[in-house]
C-alpha cells in the first residue's frame, strides 16, 4: 500500500492487490555473472561455429532463416530483410512510445497541481506584433519563462506557477496555467463574465491577450489542467519540456506499509480519519498489477488573499 499526502488536502491510498517485486542488493550482479558463465552454452545454442579454409580461424555465425536474411552485394555482409510486419511493429513501438510518454507527463503534471491552493486559472496568448514568430514553440516558451521570472523578481517573490502549453487550430502556441500566491500582481476587470464568473485580465502580461478567473475548486482545476497534455503535444515536443512549473513546489510525502488483507479496509478508514479526510472517488485499474485507487479530501478552511485586482 501506498499513502500520497498532498498539499492541497487531498490524500491517495494506493493498494496493490499483488505483491510488487524488488531486485535485492547483489541480485543483478549476480544474474550478470550467470549470463556471463552460460555466454558459451548461448552462443552453441543459438549460432554455429565455421572455420575458414583460408586462415584457419573460427567464428560463430547466427542460425538464421533465409527468408528473413540476406547476402547484401553492396556491403558484402548478411543483413536482416524488413517486411511489412516489422514495419507494422516498429509504428506500434512509436505509438506506444508515444502513449506512455503522454502518460508520464500526465502523472507528474498532476502531481504538482495538487501541491498547491491555486487562486487563478490564467490563459496567455502571443500577439504577432510583440513576438517574431508565434508558431515556433521554442521561442514562444523562451518568453513566457522570462516573464515569469520577471514577474517573481519585481512583483510576487512568492509566486508558484504551473503553464502548459497549447495549440491554436493554426498552429500558433498560446499558454493556460494556474497561478497562486499572486499578491503584487495585477487583474482587472474585463467586464466579461463566464458561468457567473468575473473574467480578469492580467496587465502584467505584455506580450499579447490575457484572461484570468478565480479559482473556486483546486481539486477540480487540478485535475483539469492535465487535459492541455495531449498526444498531439507530446508529438510534437519530442525531447522537449511540455509544462513550466516552479522549482519551489515540493513532491508530496509518501508512505508506503505491508497490511494484512483482512485488514485493509479498516487501515485505509483509520488513515483517512486521522487526516480528517472524507472518499471523494475510488477507481480500480487492472493490468500488470491489479491496483485500487481511493481518493479523499481534507475539510479545510481559509479565504483567498486579496490580489491588486481593479
Amino acid at each position: 500500500m501506498k499513502i500520497t499526502e498532498f498539499a492541497n488536502g487531498q490524500l491517495e491510498i494506493t493498494t496493490y492487490k499483488q505483491g510488487v517485486y524488488t531486485m535485492l542488493d547483489g541480485e543483478s550482479s549476480y544474474r550478470a555473472d550467470m549470463i556471463d558463465k552460460n555466454a558459451d552454452a548461448l552462443a552453441w545454442r543459438f549460432a554455429s561455429y565455421v572455420v575458414d579454409e583460408k586462415t584457419g580461424q573460427g567464428r560463430f555465425i547466427p542460425r538464421i532463416e533465409d527468408r528473413e536474411y540476406c547476402y547484401n552485394p553492396f556491403t558484402e555482409k548478411i543483413q536482416r530483410v524488413y517486411t511489412d510486419a516489422d514495419e507494422w511493429a516498429i509504428e506500434r513501438k512509436k505509438e506506444h512510445s508515444l502513449y506512455s510518454s503522454l502518460n508520464r507527463t500526465r502523472s507528474t503534471l498532476y502531481m504538482y497541481a495538487r501541491q498547491c491552493n491555486w487562486e487563478y486559472f490564467i490563459t496567455l496568448t502571443y500577439s504577432p506584433d510583440k513576438i517574431e514568430n508565434r508558431y515556433d514553440y521554442s521561442l514562444c516558451m523562451k518568453k513566457v519563462h522570462v516573464w515569469i521570472n520577471n514577474c517573481r523578481k519585481r512583483k510576487a517573490a512568492d509566486l508558484l506557477y504551473l503553464l502548459v502549453p497549447e495549440q491554436h487550430k493554426d498552429g500558433a502556441w498560446h499558454i493556460h496555467g494556474l497561478l497562486c500566491n499572486t499578491t503584487g500582481l495585477t487583474f482587472t476587470d474585463s467586464g466579461k463574465r463566464y458561468n457567473e464568473k468575473i473574467v480578469y485580465n492580467l496587465n502584467d502580461w505584455k506580450l499579447g491577450f490575457s484572461t484570468a478567473t478565480e479559482v473556486d475548486d483546486t481539486y477540480k482545476v487540478s485535475n483539469y489542467i492535465t487535459k492541455y497534455i495531449t498526444k498531439d503535444l507530446c508529438a510534437v515536443t519530442p525531447g522537449k519540456q511540455r509544462y513550466f512549473v516552479s522549482k519551489s513546489i515540493p513532491k508530496p510525502k509518501t508512505f508506503t506499509a505491508l497490511i494484512n488483507p483482512d485488514e485493509v479496509v479498516s487501515f485505509i478508514q483509520e488513515v483517512a480519519d486521522s487526516c480528517g479526510a472524507d472518499l471523494e472517488y475510488q477507481k480500480d485499474v487492472s493490468g500488470y498489477l491489479d491496483v485500487n485507487y481511493k481518493y479523499f479530501k481534507k475539510s479545510q478552511k481559509g479565504e483567498k488573499k486579496e490580489n491588486g485586482k481593479q
